[in-house]
């Protein structure tokens, strides 16, 4: 039994309901027997070694963990892990990947390993894999953007009336679905809520108890969003990213409905991008979001180089028009040398439509390349 491996696949159970926290699952094994397990189910809720350590009790003592990210040493919502393991007596710590917040980054192995108790790092793609936008919102201070869009097979979103309902067909939504319940939250322009009204949920074929609804988030550079939008009712805990241009009636009433937002300055009367992810980042927790346009929010994400992942949904229709809208704008790239180059890609069936997924160039193409592009790593 590859032990690791299990426990990855443990972790992945959480996925859906532990962000802003990486996945993590646990193993321990005693005689090559498994006497614990357990995964991290949610925000503020035990940890995944504190779960197998109370299901191994006694039979902890002098067994192998299996562990998909390094223990945390410092007190956050819960006490340090590493604290437990230690005084479980476990005898050896096999860690998958360490973990790149700087409160834990090599401090855990170190812990154990001050406390007699051999701890292994490995480099294991598939726990990158698992928690990569974590990496990247630990390494770079903001979230790992997805930037999701559905199109016809003619490259347009929506015709010249910004039309587009719907393009794509009940399994490519689904999809998109299940892609939504793995995010924190999901960004869209004022333009997108006035027009559609969208609900930003998780619905098609997943099983809603099971996730955490992402937070929606609208950018707006007057403020002006039509107050009952789907988007707005505070139970869903909604942020707005404005400018100075809204009106204090507006900011009121914002506040009267309990809406949280935040001011940034325009330059050539545009969003600094990297200034409210940073600030997403800092002030709401978000490790990952996801972009579901319009145009004009993909392009500026595009043009400041921050879209890290692509899932662009493709329909075998047409729908022409020289002014019908695609998602990505802006200047004419006219050197091939200057294109975008995309990697990881992988095409994925969703019948009668196709889902492209591909990583941009600022996301790394392993687990190794993230280590390089670290150089305070360990």
């Amino acid at each position: 039994m590859n032990w690791m491996s299990y426990a990855i696949d443990l972790a992945k159970k959480g996925r859906h309901t532990c962000p802003p926290n990486p996945a993590v699952g646990c193993v321990i094994i005693k005689d090559n027997q498994l006497v614990g397990q357990g995964f991290h189910r949610v925000t503020g809720g035990p940890h995944a070694e504190i779960i197998a350590l109370e299901q191994a009790q006694e039979h902890a003592r002098k067994a192998d963990v299996y562990l998909t990210l390094e223990p945390c040493a410092h007190f956050g919502r819960t006490p340090p892990c590493v604290d437990a393991l230690i005084r479980a007596g476990v005898k050896r710590v096999f860690v998958a990947a360490t973990d790149p917040n700087p409160k834990v980054k090599a401090q855990g192995l170190k812990k154990l390993r001050d406390a007699g108790i051999e701890a292994v790092l490995g480099n294991y793609q598939e726990a990158y894999d698992l928690n990569e936008d974590f990496f990247h919102a630990m390494r770079h201070k903001r979230p790992f953007v997805i930037a999701k869009w559905a199109m016809s097979l003619d490259g347009k979103i929506a015709n010249s009336q910004a039309k587009s309902k719907w393009i794509t067909s009940i399994p490519a939504r689904a999809h998109a679905h299940a892609l939504r319940a793995q995010v924190c939250a999901i960004m869209v322009g004022a333009r997108t809520v006035r027009l559609d009204n969208p609900m930003l949920t998780v619905r098609h074929n997943v099983d809603e108890r099971l996730v955490r609804q992402p937070r929606p988030i609208i950018v707006s550079k007057s403020g002006q969003i039509p107050l009952d939008s789907h988007v707005l009712q505070s139970e869903r805990r909604p942020i707005v990213i404005t400018s100075a241009h809204a009106s204090s009636a507006c900011l009121k009433e914002f506040d009267n409905k309990n809406i949280e937002y935040y001011i940034f300055k325009l330059i050539n009367n545009k969003f600094c991008m990297k200034a409210v992810l940073e600030k997403l980042f800092i002030s709401c927790e978000l490790k990952n979001i996801l972009a579901e346009g319009g145009s004009e929010l993909l392009t500026s994400l595009h043009e400041e180089k921050l879209i890290n992942q692509i899932y662009a949904y493709i329909a075998p229709k047409l729908i022409g028009g020289s002014n019908s809208l695609t998602p990505i704008l802006g200047v004419d790239l006219k050197e091939p040398a200057h294109f975008e180059e995309l990697h990881s890609q992988e095409l994925i069936n969703l019948e009668p439509d196709i889902c492209l997924k591909a990583k941009t160039s600022i996301s790394p193409r392993s687990y190794e390349e993230f280590l390089q592009s670290c150089d305070d790593y360990v």
